[in-house]
């Protein structure tokens, strides 16, 4: 409530006392002591108050008015104005003004200065305001005399809940009086303690008598309080006047953008779309969304919670609409309740059960997988029933559909077909492969058109796993009508856990017996590259084993060395009845490149025709490497044969390879491998490649014995062979392939010579490991000592996706340990590993003695066994050769002197074990002389010698030097030991003598023997 005061006898009495206290002074001041009572009012007239300073009468600081209705008023009229005022010195109650100019109001409240001010008053109808530093809710501020002023002003409390149209928030610790009828424009002021959140949607809000309501107004850029607006310090003003008894009292808060009015709907309820699931809230919507605030769905009317996040796909359930606006937090009211029907789509139909028409029965039966809530069609929809199961079904082929039984325009998306066959005698497709070692068991792999047994092992897809080994496998495939056969046998290898060593078991595949005439039958027969393919009846023709007698049995073997794998094909059961055997034999060749092929026995020239790949009168070639073929074969007067084969693969081969050793003017590399290797350049011996050129990067690539699966890794060429770097030794380096660690990455094993030390161009390196390199991605590996480095590349892994497509554990091979080596090992998956030598731990094969080469045994289940050959790392013991240095070979005259150096140098990568021995004959020309307290040599303008680290001695005969305990020389390093030469008197010019170093064969474990001596010739003259 406003209220208006005329004391118009009153303030003529005060305009007279301060005019007349205007003639004596040019300023008032306070700072406290100075209070207006009711009805009292002190006019500030023409001159300027100093709230700091006191003078004029009034009390400096503070100046406090009765708040309560009949207010005490500190009044400015003329050009009378203030200074001084802060959260110390201010008017804690109501100020006044008549100036038709705009005016700040330099009140505060509870110990805080908090001005307002209006843009216009006048002397006819005044304004005054007074600040309240306290909710607006409770309205009860401090008395500045003590205690408590009432419920103020009048009409309080004002509930900063209840706010109107727009209004996001209502500030809940400050509220100010504003009063009067002039209209004009308002400014409030905040501080820190105000909490503003956001100027951009800040308000000046008023009280209606009912409710806050927003009034348009600015944030001032050029704060009432001096500086710029912040979120701690400022002022907002009024966009237009309006009269200041608008409203009861004014405060600050936030406006809504998202309005009043709750989004209007077109529809109560939605339901989906089959074959859909789910539906879109948002189309129900017809309002527009107001600009800057976004539409949001709850579950509630009372936007509690989370909004629901996935309107455009709602599920089955009640929601509620709503406008939000994030940048004030704020709400539209509730839209209409919205109830979701959701009517589930039937899953596409699948097969319980079938029931082929037989011999002895021409019908057969279809059995759907139950769902719930459906009915059943097989024929495309034109007729539906409650029961999945249907009967007495004659031979053709039926589409099955399922429907809604509450909506029956919902049905599945796609049919599922199933053909009834017409019964045969046929005797269905085998190809059987050879058996592949897995653990202590053996797997075979299969492709048949009928329904398959195996006499042991587990069916799994299209192979049978866990068969025990020296057991052989006999698979029966029978046609789905039961009426014909057709078998074959898998023979089981000799072991698995101990292999031929030298050799890689040989892949092989044949079909079933085709009658071929003459009272004989062919078989089709491949085998992997480099295999040779042997029976024990009937004659080799290429792919395939033909003129074997009907009746018998064939055993087909594919040798590879010492290793083999043999499966013995049956005869066909009828060869006199039309149509009774199978009219073709297939096998699966190995791959060549992307795509592999099937190889045919056709005796007798049927129709072939073929899914993928292009069709031969021996094969069908070109067929993608991971793509099935399916092949109709087509007699005539008899049902088309179809059988679907099953694309071969392997485990890509593990490959380690040693970084490059300089060889003259090429270089060599070592290598690994269970695979067929192939090189980019040089000449494979053995297990190494020599002769590559310097400056060429050798890539070696090792393919699957089948040729369906690769592994490559490159050498980096040094940069130069015949100018090293100087000061270091090349240090070895050895890393094994690529395997898949999960999470898109995969990890190296990696070993570098004793100092080296080991980065990587990706990944992280951990010990003898990289890991964490990107699946796709090469690796550059480097071991470095010093100037001098070697560095492999090694190759991503192709698939880590597919199960046993990649090698499942990375090795590397260590330089020598005194008389061991070891095997470092990366094994992510934690798969069981075997060793031939040595003792295997979780990263390493430890103890494996030097010169023996270490057979390895990896298991993963389900996968063929990988079985890899290291070979002992080379020079794994030392080997020493002595050298001289000498400035001059002449001595001119008797008495002359020299020095010369004697260098015992390792020229392998091992270090000495043992003492070291060399012995120097002595010469009738000349003297030599050495002390052990020699460290420094004249040679070559001055050479570090290491006498201390040696013990010598002579005899008549020979310098003998030991080298002492304690003295090792390195691997690549050398020991230099100092000596002095005299020419003897009486020696005739023209003497020619050597000096001679020998290395006693083996000290220092000496391996080499015929590098020991050296020789340089001196001479008189």
């Amino acid at each position: 409530m406003k209220n208006k005061y005329s004391r118009n006898i009153i303030w003529l009495l005060i305009v007279m006392l301060i005019t007349i206290s205007n003639t004596i002074y040019s300023q008032s001041s306070s700072f406290g002591n100075t209070y207006i009572f009711n009805n009292g009012e002190m006019g500030i007239v023409d001159i300027q108050h100093n709230f700091f300073n006191g003078g004029s009468g009034i009390q400096p600081g503070i100046v406090g008015t009765d708040r309560i209705l009949t207010q005490g008023f500190m009044s400015f009229v003329g050009t009378g104005s203030w200074t001084g005022a802060s959260d110390s010195a201010f008017v804690d109650g109501y100020v006044k003004t008549y100036k038709s100019t705009a005016f700040t109001f330099p009140i505060g409240d509870n110990n805080k200065y908090r001005p307002a001010a209006v843009s216009a008053a006048s002397l006819a109808n005044p304004s005054n305001a007074a600040y309240y530093g306290i909710s607006a809710t409770t309205a009860i501020t401090s008395r500045l005399r003590g205690g408590n002023e009432p419920l103020l002003p009048t009409g309080g409390p004002y509930n900063t809940a209840l706010m109107g149209a727009g209004v996001g928030s209502v500030n809940n610790v400050e509220y100010w009086d504003i009063n009067g009828a002039t209209s004009a424009k308002i400014t409030l002021t905040w501080d820190a303690s105000s909490a503003i959140t956001s100027l951009s949607s800040l308000s000046i809000l008023g009280w209606n008598g009912t409710q806050w309501v927003a009034i348009a107004s600015s944030v001032d850029s050029t704060s009432l309080l001096g500086g710029s607006s912040t979120l701690t310090t400022g002022s907002i003003t009024t966009n237009v006047n309006l009269v200041p008894d608008t409203y009861g009292i004014y405060t600050l808060g936030t406006v809504c953008n998202a309005g009043n009015s709750a989004p209007v709907l077109s529809n109560s309820s939605i339901s989906n779309v089959c074959p859909l699931s789910t539906v879109n809230l948002n189309s129900l919507v017809t309002s527009s969304t107001p600009t800057g605030v976004s539409l949001v769905w709850f579950t509630n009317n009372t936007h509690s919670g989370s909004e629901y996040a996935t309107p455009t796909t709602a599920v089955a359930g009640t929601y509620f609409p709503f406008y939000f606006d994030s940048v004030n937090s704020c709400y539209s009211p509730s839209g209409t309740l919205i109830t979701v029907n959701i009517t589930a789509t039937p899953d596409i139909p699948s097969v319980a059960s079938t029931t082929q028409p037989t011999c002895a029965v021409s019908t057969g039966s279809i059995v759907f997988s139950a769902q719930t809530g459906v009915e059943y069609s097989v024929d495309n929809g034109l007729n539906y029933q409650i029961s999945p199961t249907f009967s007495g079904l004659s031979v053709g082929t039926y589409n099955l559909i399922v429907r809604n039984s509450t909506n029956i325009t919902c049905t599945s998306t796609l049919p599922s077909t199933v053909t009834l066959y017409t019964p045969s005698i046929t005797s269905p497709n085998l190809i059987v492969s050879g058996a592949v070692c897995n653990g202590t068991t053996y797997n075979v792999s299969y492709s048949t058109n009928g329904i398959i047994s195996a006499s042991a092992g587990t069916i799994t897809s299209n192979t049978i796993t866990g068969i025990p080994v020296g057991t052989n496998l006999v698979l029966t495939s029978v046609s789905v009508n039961g009426c014909a056969s057709t078998q074959s046998t898998v023979v089981s290898p000799t072991s698995c856990s101990s292999p031929p060593v030298g050799c890689t078991t040989p892949t092989i595949s044949a079909g079933s017996g085709v009658c071929s005439g003459s009272g004989t039958y062919s078989v089709s027969v491949s085998a992997s590259a480099g295999a040779i393919i042997s029976s024990n009846t009937g004659t080799i023709s290429g792919n395939s084993i033909t003129g074997i007698a009907i009746g018998s049995s064939v055993t087909i073997t594919a040798t590879n060395g010492a290793c083999s794998n043999s499966l013995i094909i049956s005869s066909p059961n009828d060869c006199n009845t039309p149509c009774a055997s199978s009219s073709v034999s297939y096998s699966v060749g190995s791959c060549q490149g992307t795509t592999y092929s099937v190889s045919i026995a056709n005796p007798n020239g049927v129709s072939i025709s073929a899914s993928s790949g292009t069709v031969t009168s021996a094969s069908i070639v070109d067929i993608p490497i991971g793509t099935n073929v399916t092949i109709t074969s087509t007699a005539t007067g008899c049902i088309p044969e179809i059988v679907s084969l099953i694309s071969p693969s392997a485990t890509a081969p593990n490959l380690i390879v040693s970084g490059a050793v300089c060889n003259g003017a090429t270089y060599n590399v070592s290598f690994n491998t269970n695979g067929v290797i192939s090189v980019s350049s040089g000449t494979i011996i053995s297990n190494t490649i020599t002769g590559i050129p310097v400056g060429t990067n050798l890539v070696i690539t090792s393919t699957t014995i089948n040729g369906c699966a690769s592994t490559q890794s490159t050498v980096v060429s040094p940069t130069s062979c015949s100018n090293p770097p100087v000061g270091c030794t090349t240090p070895s380096i050895s890393a094994g392939s690529g395997v898949c660690s999960g999470s898109g990455t995969y990890s190296v094993s990696v070993t570098a010579s004793s100092g080296a030390i080991i980065t990587s161009n990706i990944g992280t390196v951990s010990g003898n490991s990289i890991i964490g390199i990107t699946v796709g991605s090469s690796v550059t590996i480097t071991a470095t000592n010093g100037a001098c480095s070697n560095s492999l590349i090694i190759s991503s892994p192709n698939d880590c996706n597919t199960p046993c497509a990649t090698t499942s554990v990375s090795y590397s091979v260590s330089a020598c340990l005194g008389e061991t080596y070891n095997v470092n090992i990366i094994n992510p998956n934690g798969i069981s590993i075997n060793a031939s030598l040595g003792t295997v731990g979780a990263n390493s094969i430890t103890d494996i003695p030097i010169g023996t080469n270490v057979t390895l045994s990896s298991t993963t289940s389900g996968c063929a066994n990988e079985i890899v050959i290291l070979n002992s790392p080379l020079g794994c013991l030392p080997d020493f050769t002595p050298t001289v240095d000498i400035d001059n070979v002449v001595f001119l005259t008797a008495g002359v002197s020299r020095d010369f150096v004697v260098n015992i140098s390792e020229t392998r990568s091992s270090r000495s074990n043992g003492q070291i021995i060399f012995v120097i004959p002595k010469q009738s020309g000349f003297t030599i002389t050495h002390s052990a307290s020699t460290i420094l040599s004249s040679v070559g303008g001055g050479t570090a010698v290491n006498n201390g680290d040696w013990n010598i001695t002579e005899n008549s005969f020979f310098i003998t030097a030991t080298s002492k305990p304690n003295m090792i020389i390195d691997s690549y390093s050398f020991s230099s030991i100092g000596f002095e030469i005299f020419r003897k008197p009486n020696i005739p010019n023209q003497t020619w003598q050597p000096i001679t170093i020998t290395v006693l064969n083996s000290s220092g474990s000496d391996s080499i023997e015929d590098n020991n001596t050296y020789n340089l010739i001196i001479k008189t003259q």
